[in-house]
């Protein structure tokens, strides 16, 4: 699958930017009309399907969907992606701030924590995502890897999966775009799922039937999709906190993670 991702134009085709003010701007009859959506005959429900889409129950994803590159994706993202028919990742965007392409939410002993990969910056010009590089500055990996250890060494599964991850918290990366694609395959690996994802060769604007999502999952947004809840190291201390990164699906629930999606 990694080889077919890799499959891109070396040619990055300019792409407008997202509404101007970010997410903040998206009319939110956006979101309501993709929660409507859930409900309707699009998202129809399979009778060999016995996963769940949260408390909507509705599931397969019989359609379509668009999703944004993602450091460690939210719980969100991979119900999506796996029960949708066709998953488009968008290759072509320009980057956006503040989203899940370089940060990701892990349970800490503290609460929420966010993990964010500095980029280098682009002096205020448009930077396509598959050209955005992934700063050095602040030892970041090192700082990841160590909230991340810290976060989950006392859960079920996490020194079961620990070697699968430490190589991206230790070898360098330059592109980000690279190293999402690379966490991502890790991870349906892991999960023993095989969706079938097409990269955009050309930047994605007005999309007919698709469920858009570049901008619907993000973290200043509530999550579409809910999840039931599942076993999480510090749930006696902050109650179930949803939609983390399946890394917190992962290291917690191990093989049966896939039972949550």
């Amino acid at each position: 699958m990694t080889d077919f991702l890799r499959m891109q134009n070396d040619k990055t085709q300019a792409a407008p930017q997202p509404p101007e003010g970010g997410v903040d701007s998206i009319p939110s009859n956006a979101v309501q009309s993709f929660k409507s959506a859930l409900l309707s005959s699009t998202f129809r429900a399979s009778p060999c399907m016995s996963r769940s889409i949260g408390k909507l129950d509705s599931g397969e994803l019989g359609s379509r969907a668009m999703l944004s590159t993602a450091y460690l994706p939210p719980v969100s993202y991979f119900m999506c992606m796996l029960h949708a028919n066709e998953i488009w990742l968008e290759a072509c965007e320009n980057y956006v701030k503040q989203s899940y392409r370089n940060r990701c939410r892990i349970a800490t002993a503290n609460g929420v924590e966010t993990l964010s990969i500095p980029v280098e910056s682009n002096s205020g010009q448009k930077n396509p995502i598959r050209d955005v590089r992934i700063s050095s500055h602040g030892n970041w990996q090192q700082t990841h890897w160590r909230a991340i250890t810290s976060a989950y060494m006392n859960s079920p599964f996490f020194e079961y999966y620990q070697d699968d991850f430490r190589p991206f918290y230790e070898n360098k990366w330059t592109f980000l775009w690279d190293y999402n694609l690379e966490l991502l395959t890790l991870i349906l690996k892991l999960l023993n799922e095989n969706p079938k994802i097409i990269p955009t060769e050309t930047y994605q604007n007005n999309l007919f039937d698709f469920n858009d999502l570049r901008e619907i999952i993000h973290p200043k947004k509530e999550p579409v999709l809910v999840t039931k809840p599942y076993y999480q190291v510090f749930e006696t201390k902050y109650g179930f906190l949803p939609d983390l990164s399946i890394i917190d699906l992962l290291f917690n629930m191990g093989n049966e993670a896939v039972m949550i999606l």
